[in-house]
C-alpha cells in the first residue's frame, strides 16, 4: 500500500520499495534536468496530495510527472492520464512527463496539445517559414519571391539589371 511504513527486521520505520524507487527517480530527473538546461530544478515533497502540482520544481511555467516502471506502457498511459489535472493544478502553460526505462534511459511524454504549446511558444519571434514570403511591388501588387524570380530573370534576359527582392541586399 502507498504511503504505509513498514517494518523490517532490524530496521524500523522503512518505507515501501517501490516508494524509495519513485523518489530515487524524480532526484535522478531533477538533476538530469538541472544538468541539461542549468535551471534549479529539485523535486517536490508531499506526493499524492488533492492538489497535486507535479514532481519537479524549478522548470519555468511547466508541470512535470516522473515515472519510473518496468512497465513503459503503464508510466505512459498514468502519465497521459494525470498530467493535465496537474498542470491545471500548477496554473503552468507547459507539461510534459518524465518515463525512466530500465536501464536508465529517460524519454519524455507529450500529449500533441502539449507539443503544440512548445513550438508555438518556441516559434513566436521567428517569422513564419510555412507563409509564402510576399511583398507588396509598389503598394499595389502582392509578389511572391518566386515570381520577382521569374521578372528578373525576364529583365536579364532582355538586358537590364535585376531588381533586388525588396529589403534584401543583393540581387533576387
Amino acid at each position: 500500500m502507498p504511503g504505509v511504513w513498514w517494518y523490517q527486521a532490524g530496521r524500523p520505520n522503512v518505507t515501501h520499495p517501490a516508494k524509495r524507487k519513485g523518489d530515487a527517480a524524480e532526484l535522478e530527473a531533477a538533476r538530469l534536468l538541472a544538468d541539461l538546461t542549468g535551471w534549479p530544478v529539485r523535486r517536490k515533497l508531499g506526493a499524492g496530495r488533492a492538489d497535486d502540482c507535479g514532481d519537479l520544481d524549478g522548470i519555468p511555467d511547466t508541470c512535470c510527472q516522473v515515472k519510473a516502471y518496468r512497465d513503459i506502457t503503464r508510466a505512459i498511459r498514468e502519465v497521459l492520464d494525470e498530467l493535465p489535472a496537474q498542470q491545471a493544478n500548477a496554473g503552468a502553460t507547459f507539461g510534459f512527463g518524465m518515463v525512466r526505462r530500465p536501464g536508465g534511459r529517460w524519454f519524455a511524454v507529450l500529449t500533441v496539445e502539449q507539443v503544440c504549446a512548445l513550438l508555438r511558444e518556441a516559434t513566436s519571434d521567428l517569422p513564419d517559414s510555412t507563409a509564402p514570403d510576399v511583398r507588396m511591388l509598389a503598394g499595389y501588387v502582392p509578389m511572391t519571391r518566386e515570381f520577382w524570380g521569374d521578372l528578373q530573370g525576364f529583365r536579364q534576359a532582355f538586358g537590364e539589371e535585376p531588381i533586388p527582392w525588396p529589403g534584401d541586399e543583393g540581387p533576387a
